[in-house]
């Protein structure tokens, strides 16, 4: 079976873009194992949305601003998991002065 027009055309973007799109969420990040993190994030919801690529329209300001959003989630989830560690922290510190 031969994948839509569509969806061919739109692998063909994902592919060419893949070195762009790393470099734009490194931008965001500056950190190159989180950046490479959310790059396959990115292309796993890219690729979720399929249906929605439109081949008429430019590729890559579709991809950065998934990517961008991808790169805004990363850096919630990374305080949150700060603060929780904090919390955890503090409270092993407190249950050790209390003894």
């Amino acid at each position: 079976m031969t994948p839509p027009d569509n969806v061919e055309h739109f692998v063909q973007h994902l592919a060419k873009s893949q070195n762009r799109l790393y470099g734009y969420v490194f931008s965001l990040l500056g950190d190159h194992a989180r950046a490479a993190d959310v790059l396959q994030e990115t292309n796993m919801v890219l690729w979720r949305k399929v249906d929605e690529f439109d081949g008429k329209k430019q590729f890559l300001p579709w991809a950065f601003a998934i990517a961008r959003f991808q790169a805004l989630a990363s850096v919630r989830d990374q305080k949150r998991d700060k603060l929780l560690l904090d919390g955890e922290l503090a409270e092993a510190i407190g249950a050790e002065a209390e003894t």
